[in-house]
Order: C-alpha cells, then sequence, then structure tokens
C-alpha cells in the first residue's frame, strides 16, 4: 500500500488517500516465451561425435526414468531446467575433440574426425506466429563458437543444422546457451563434456584358429574391415574422447595361436564342444597367453576362427566387464555387425548391457537396486580375497550402469537389436565417464 498527499488549492486543504499498488511478482513480469529451440544430431549423423539427449520414448522404455532426467541437467549449475518455468527441459550433451575437422581414413589415423553440425529444432510455445524479427543468438563461450551464431527463426525447418566449433580445450563441462534476440530470454541448452585430455587406448589382435581356417580367417578379416569394422570402433571411443590405437593392422603380422600347435606345447586338449569353445577352453588361452605380454597396458582381441559353444542367443564375442582389469575379448565366426567389436571393448572398459537380463532364483528380472542389495549381503558374507575383490568389482559396476531400457528400444553400442530396426550409433554421456574412468585406471 502507498500514500499519496493530494493538496486541494481553492481551500488550501489537505488530504491523504491512500491507494492499493499492485506489485506483481518476478515471474509475471517476464514475458512469456514464445518458442524453444532443441539440439539434435543431424540426420547423416554416423558416430563420428558423441551426442545424446532424452529421446521422446525413454519415460516408456527406461526402467528409472525419474533418475534418468538427473542426466540431463545444466552441467554448470548441476539444477534441473525449466523453459519456461514449469515445463521440464532436457539439455543434450555433446562431446567433441577440440579443433575437430573433417579427415580423410587413413589406416596409420588413430581416430576419425567429421566436422561437428548439430541439427537445430524448433519448438512453438502457447500457439505462436512466427514474426518476421524473430532471431536466435547462440553466443561464444569458452572458445566454444557456432556457424552460424545467429539464425532467423522463420527459416528454421527440418534441414538447419549449426556448426559447433571447439578453437581450444575444454577444461571443464560447459553449458552453452541460446538466447531469443529479441526478448533476451534464454530459450534452450547445450552441454559440452570437457574435452582438455584424450586417453589413448592400445588395441593389439591375435589370430587364433585351426591350421585349415587361416585363409577364410584373412577373408572374413578383409570384409569385416570394408564394412567398417574398425572405423566404428574408432568413431564410437572417439565419443569418450578416447583414440584408439591399433598395434599392429597388418592381419599377417599379428600374434599367431594356431590351435594344433599350441595343443601340443600345452599338452593338453583345448575343450571344444559341436565345434564351438568352452569356458574352460577360453580360460586356457587367455591363462597362457597373458605370460607373454605382462608389460602390455591394453586390450587384447582373440580373433577366431570359430564360436563358442552354442548359447540361447547370437553372440558375436565375449568380454568380461569384471573383474575390472580384464583385458581380453574374443570375437568369433559369426560376427557380423561392424558394431560387434565396440560392443565387446564398452564391456571390457565397465560397461553392461543397457538392458536388464539378470534374473533371481525364482526366474524375477532384478532391477539393478535389487542387484545392488544383494550383492551386498552376499558381499558381507565372502570371505575368500579373490571371491571378495570380483564381488566388489562387480558391485562397482552394477553401480555405474544404473540407467537400463527395454532390450532393443534404442541406438545404444551396448543393446542388442534386429538389423533394419535400430542402428547401434552411440554411447550415453555416462558411459563416456565410466569408460574414461577405467581407461585411466587400468589401460594408462
Amino acid at each position: 500500500m502507498a500514500g499519496i498527499r493530494i493538496t486541494l488549492k481553492e481551500t488550501g486543504q489537505q488530504s491523504v488517500a491512500r491507494l492499493w499498488v499492485y506489485s506483481p511478482s518476478k515471474s509475471e513480469t517476464e514475458e512469456a516465451l514464445n518458442f524453444l529451440i532443441h539440439f539434435r544430431r543431424p540426420d547423416n549423423y554416423d558416430g563420428e561425435f558423441g551426442f545424446d539427449w532424452m529421446r521422446d520414448d525413454y519415460n516408456t522404455v527406461c526402467n528409472n526414468y525419474k533418475e534418468l532426467k538427473k542426466e540431463y541437467y545444466d552441467c554448470e549449475k548441476n539444477e534441473k531446467v525449466e523453459l519456461p518455468k514449469g515445463k521440464e527441459y532436457f539439455v543434450p550433451w555433446l562431446s567433441m575433440f577440440a579443433k575437430q575437422k573433417d579427415t580423410e581414413p587413413k589406416k596409420e589415423e588413430n581416430k576419425l574426425e567429421k566436422k561437428v553440425k548439430l541439427k537445430i529444432e524448433l519448438e512453438k510455445l502457447n500457439n505462436y506466429q512466427i514474426q518476421d524479427d524473430d532471431y536466435i543468438e547462440i553466443p561464444s563461450k569458452s572458445d566454444i563458437t557456432f556457424n552460424p551464431n545467429e539464425i532467423k527463426v522463420s527459416e528454421i525447418n527440418e534441414n538447419t543444422t549449426v556448426e559447433v566449433v571447439c578453437k581450444e580445450p575444454l577444461k571443464k563441462d560447459t553449458t552453452i546457451e541460446v538466447i531469443d534476440k529479441k526478448s533476451k530470454h534464454i530459450i534452450g541448452k547445450l552441454n559440452i563434456m570437457a574435452n582438455n585430455e584424450v586417453l589413448l587406448l592400445n588395441v593389439k589382435f591375435v589370430k587364433v584358429y585351426w591350421k585349415r581356417h587361416l585363409q577364410p580367417l584373412e577373408n572374413t578379416n578383409n570384409i569385416r574391415n570394408d564394412n567398417g569394422y574398425i572405423d566404428v570402433l574408432k568413431k564410437s571411443l572417439g565419443q569418450a574422447l578416447i583414440n584408439i590405437k591399433i598395434i599392429e593392422n597388418d592381419f599377417k603380422e599379428w600374434d599367431s595361436i594356431e590351435i594344433e600347435k599350441f595343443q601340443e606345447e600345452i599338452k593338453k586338449t583345448i575343450p571344444f564342444k559341436s565345434g564351438g569353445i568352452t569356458i574352460e577352453g577360453r580360460s586356457i588361452i587367455k591363462n597362457k597367453y597373458v605370460n607373454s605380454i605382462k608389460n602390455y597396458k591394453g586390450i587384447i582381441v582373440f580373433y577366431t576362427s570359430f564360436n563358442k559353444v552354442e548359447e540361447s542367443r547370437y553372440s558375436a564375442g565375449d568380454a568380461q566387464t569384471y573383474p575390472l582389469d580384464d583385458k581380453f575379448i574374443f570375437i568369433y565366426q559369426n560376427s557380423a555387425r561392424n558394431t560387434d567389436l565396440s560392443h565387446e571393448v564398452g564391456h571390457t572398459l565397465g560397461l553392461e548391457h543397457s538392458f536388464d537380463e539378470f534374473k533371481n532364483k525364482e526366474g524375477i528380472v532384478l532391477t539393478q537396486e535389487q542387484r545392488v542389495q544383494e550383492l551386498e549381503l552376499e558381499i558381507k558374507r565372502t570371505k575368500g580375497a579373490q571371491d571378495l575383490k570380483i564381488k566388489k568389482d562387480k558391485l562397482s559396476i552394477i553401480k555405474k550402469n544404473l540407467h537400463k531400457y527395454k532390450e532393443g528400444k534404442t541406438s545404444n553400442m551396448m543393446d542388442y537389436t534386429n538389423y533394419g530396426v535400430f542402428d547401434l550409433k552411440d554411447f550415453s554421456h555416462w558411459q563416456w565417464k565410466v569408460m574414461r574412468d577405467e581407461v585411466k585406471k587400468f589401460y594408462s
């Protein structure tokens, strides 16, 4: 309430009139947002940089959607974003190398790069009609620039993209804001992961074969490479800012394990069943080979001319998420997808499948929270040092893989999918961090 003094000039009489003055709240004085901007990956995206966003169907395919929302907060403020107030806005994540540009694929290169272009999507609010003077601005920040950095809203369509340029390495995760040029309101955001530390992961191939299968295995390798087997590995791990170094590119120069000679050397038959190698057989090969590479830091890929013992589903390869320092991968004869190796490397670097698959004794699928609870009880009852280490490693992995989705419903590298349903192209941003941690601890 405010007081206003009124003087009556003719009589000299004074009077005080008190008036109620309405003071609107801050939210009421702010102009309503007319539209939002969303960053998305372009239609021709092929995994050459990291991009992760909250998909529209995650509320139905993710088993802990409420917790998943927190992965798409403003990374600098570590808080939920509402644009406008009361409407959740999920901030996508981008990972890219500093000074990333188009490069031609070469065998000697450890990475494959491509300019980073993101799709711009417009969301109109409250039936707003776009005006001719509506523009968006994407201001530069921390050596991140955009080309173009100003776009006329009426010209945004399904083909509109913006190039992201990182001139110098980012030392911390950074949030970019998109501004409505006319109202100066924030109408969009983008998180960009720190890229000042690029990691290197060595990958060494070892061919494992029956003597009669050596030439067919080499032919298979050539077909896989033509299909992008190694290129996909380099691009997908590049999403986590991990460069892949293939120790030896030439198949003929790889280390060899010829089964016939190997069995004579160890004076033991490697167990096979129906043409497929058994768990015991894989252990024999791993344990024997590990002695010859004691000082090697990196992943070993046993590139085989056979399959594993037949199981209930397709098996292109094998890799262990725990013990945490297990560095071995088996790639089998029936590996046909060019994402198979990336999938197995993901396991080696601490990633589980993207879907729930573990069951209790009654056959009921367990959530990650239930798995944690059960394992914590097991650990309390465990006495053997080696068993205890493995279970603690397993617990660490489960806690890092809390977000699970319905099988075959994502484009995640750790999913299982049928051809033509989803192309597996990406890792989630929290998976980038898990893999980076594993490389730092065990492979650097």
